[in-house]
């Protein structure tokens, strides 16, 4: 027979309770402030925009703009046979027929700063079967 008590296991996982609680009321915190923290770098990328300017160097830290495009996989089966075809066409259905999100976007985002280096209109610029790129701007820290 075991040496602890019901008053010491009663105990126990009251103070399990207890830090649960603790540890909730740390996270919505900490979520809070994560909340805040990135509200502070929206602002600071509008500003850099509103300056236009791509980098600005503080006694804090040099703030950048960061762009970052993300496609999305064709939907319907028109666009998937247009993109299919464009692939056939390039050369790499193969070795792109199964692949990830991740891998589309990385391709996708090759194909378009190509199309931007060979002096494409990038506002009508669009690779058959997929819908234009959402473009996220978000503003990065790097220590001083």
């Amino acid at each position: 027979m075991s040496a602890i008590t019901v008053e010491q296991m009663n105990k126990h996982v009251e103070a399990m309770r207890a830090k649960e609680a603790e540890y909730e009321e740390a996270q919505k915190v900490s979520t809070a402030l994560k909340h805040e923290v990135d509200a502070l770098y929206d602002q600071a990328g509008q500003m850099l925009l509103e300056l236009g300017q791509e980098s600005f160097r503080t006694p804090y830290g040099t703030l950048s703009l960061r762009k970052r495009r993300s496609f999305k996989v064709p939907r319907d089966e028109e666009s998937r046979q247009a993109f299919f075809d464009e692939l056939r066409e390039r050369g790499v259905f193969d070795s792109m027929i199964t692949v990830n999100s991740n891998t589309l976007n990385s391709f996708l985002k090759e194909e378009y700063e190509l199309a931007e280096s060979r002096g494409e209109d990038m506002v009508t610029y669009k690779f058959p079967g997929v819908e234009p790129p959402t473009v996220s701007v978000t503003a990065s820290l790097r220590k001083a």
